[in-house]
């Protein structure tokens, strides 16, 4: 996910060059024991998980160094 990136869409497969645009995408194709990787950004969101809505406010940023 990579609301920074230009070629960003929902119509685009997730992969880190052509990213989902927004976390409910993301959400509604995940399967269990994977995972989503998103980039830096303020992403403010309504997701739905098994058919329940629920807000999400999620604010990426650089990971630090250990």
């Amino acid at each position: 996910m990579d609301n920074r990136n230009p070629r960003a869409a929902d119509s685009n497969q997730g992969a880190k060059e052509l990213p989902f645009l927004i976390i409910n995408k993301a959400a509604q194709v995940l399967q269990p024991g994977q995972r989503v990787v998103i980039m830096r950004g303020v992403y403010r969101a309504r997701v739905a998980v098994d058919g329940k809505f629920m807000s999400a406010f999620v604010r990426a940023q650089k990971p630090r160094s250990s």
